[in-house]
């Protein structure tokens, strides 16, 4: 297919579905398309573009090939702990006569977060769960829908599941498992395509709208909000995933501060699109990290090898940074020949488990590269893309063994830098990631990604000049044309490069302060 032909498709898709493709994920877009003319023995594009814009069972089938369904049990604890533990319990007390509260999973994809919306309310409420409470989850896709009223997952929902709650809330099925009765009969999944004006479900006391705005344009995502507005009752709660809050605070909501998280608050009635006094995050809020720390001591100067050294990028955080230590080797029992030892190997294309990656089909993407390890077992980028994954399931100590075993090879190389800074980041470990992103600038001073964690990581410790610095950073890298190489081989740790500088712009510019509840 053409690029103008191509381009159209990716019109007609953003227009419908509030869907973009961009040039990472474009080949997805077009094996979809190909997949459907095809069914339809419609070979030229315009015939198929006629036919989408006309059958909307075409356009379901379609969008049922485009859509993102990775997610998992307990998402975002803190969030969820904030909605149990304090929202509910307003809404409760606020409720006419005998009425439920109402929750909506906008987005829910395979239907994990509306099953752990269940379980924690009744870890809380028990039997008078289903009394108290209609919880729902919506979504575009009618096939991923299908799997969610189903209730049936494999190990990879399983990632924030304590053993005691598969236990008591799953029975084992087959290669996985399958949620029980009672947790399944309060479940309702309905069709809901955000982007259109919302179907007649009523209203809701709470909305989660998690992870799902990220792969929205910023019209669409004005868009999208003003249509759950009209879904939520006066003083509902809209909770959005920790790293999209700041890019969803357009002024049509208050936003809204508690215990270091942040949501948003419906004051309008609802059907009004007024905009309200406008706020910002200010912050990009996640669950990762602990509570502020003092100041990192000074870090022994490093010297990279004379052919890799850079210059240094004047808008770089100027603090001094921890001290790194050298990255032990991997336990001798597993260690493989060094690189020079290792016979050689065919070179290995990163095109396609990169794209396995960008399309979230990690399985698939794990086993290719378990393929590659068995014939080059000290192939770093294999093992680096090794290790994204396991971090991607939690697995942390086996990721960072791989990673220390590329780092004890080539303790130069950026990419390896930046997913040791990305494993402390998931594990907590904020004085660590900061040290391992700053090595990472250090060794490439244009690689964005680093400049982007570390100011999130000043950003949790309440450092706002030194997050100003690294998001300046960023805004700047990101401003050129063309943007200056990130320094990565593996794609896979770049966030989205719009989204990054949305972001970091939206954090520069001068807002009033969230209020406090």
């Amino acid at each position: 297919m053409k690029a103008l032909e191509l381009d159209a498709f990716k019109t007609l898709v953003r227009e419908h579905f509030g869907l973009v493709f961009e040039q990472q994920t474009q080949s997805k877009l077009a094996g979809a398309l190909a997949k459907r003319m095809a069914a339809c023995e419609l070979y030229l594009p315009r015939a198929y573009a006629a036919r989408l814009r006309a059958d909307a069972a075409e356009r379901q089938a379609l969008v049922n090939l485009l859509t993102v369904n990775e997610t998992y049990f307990f998402r975002e604890p803190e969030q969820l702990r904030l909605l149990i533990q304090r929202l509910i319990p307003r809404r409760l007390a606020v409720r006419a006569d005998d009425a439920r509260v109402r929750l909506l999973s906008a987005g829910c994809s395979s239907g994990e977060e509306v099953y752990s919306l269940i379980m924690l309310l009744t870890e809380v409420y028990g039997e008078r769960t289903p009394e108290l409470f209609e919880v729902m989850g919506g979504d575009i896709d009618s096939a991923i829908l299908e799997k969610a009223r189903a209730g049936h997952y494999g190990r990879f929902s399983f990632r924030g599941v304590s053993a005691e709650r598969q236990t008591r809330f799953f029975l084992p099925s087959g290669s996985g498992y399958q949620v029980r009765d009672g947790i399944l009969a309060q479940a309702r999944f309905v069709p809901l395509n955000l982007s259109a004006p919302p179907a007649s479900l009523g209203r809701f006391d709470c909305i989660l709208y998690r992870n799902v705005s990220i792969y929205f344009d910023e019209p669409t995502r004005e868009r999208v909000l003003r249509n759950l507005i009209r879904l939520l009752k006066p003083e509902g709660c809209l909770i959005i995933g920790s790293s999209e809050t700041l890019g969803n605070d357009i002024g049509l909501l208050e936003l809204i501060q508690e215990d270091g998280l942040f949501y948003f608050i419906n004051r309008c009635c609802g059907e009004s699109d007024s905009p309200v006094s406008k706020s910002a995050a200010g912050a990009l809020v996640t669950d990762d990290f602990p509570p502020p720390r003092p100041p990192d001591p000074p870090a022994p100067q490093l010297a990279p090898p004379a052919a890799q050294r850079a210059r240094p990028l004047a808008a770089a955080p100027a603090s001094p940074a921890a001290p790194v230590q050298p990255a032990p080797p991997a336990p001798a029992k597993q260690a493989p020949m060094p690189l020079a030892s290792q016979p050689p190997a065919a070179p290995w294309p990163l095109d396609p488990v990169q794209q396995l990656i960008a399309e979230q089909r990690f399985d698939e993407a794990l086993a290719t590269v378990g393929e590659r390890l068995a014939q080059a077992p000290a192939d770093a980028d294999a093992l680096l893309l090794s290790a994204y994954l396991l971090l991607e399931r939690r697995q942390f100590d086996a990721a960072e063994e791989q990673v220390r075993q590329v780092l004890g090879q080539q303790p130069w190389l950026t990419d390896a830098w930046l997913l040791q800074g990305l494993i402390n980041k998931w594990r907590e470990q904020a004085d660590p990631a900061v040290a391992a992103f700053k090595r990472a600038i250090y060794i490439q001073p244009d690689c964005w990604p680093a400049h982007f964690h570390l100011g999130d990581l000043y950003r949790a410790r309440g450092d706002g000049a030194q997050t100003g610095r690294a998001w300046s950073a960023v805004a700047r890298l990101l401003a050129a044309e063309p943007p200056p190489a990130s320094g990565l081989r593996l794609r896979a740790l770049e966030p989205p490069a719009k989204m990054a500088r949305y972001l970091c712009e939206r954090h520069l510019a001068p807002e009033r302060e969230p209020r406090s509840s």
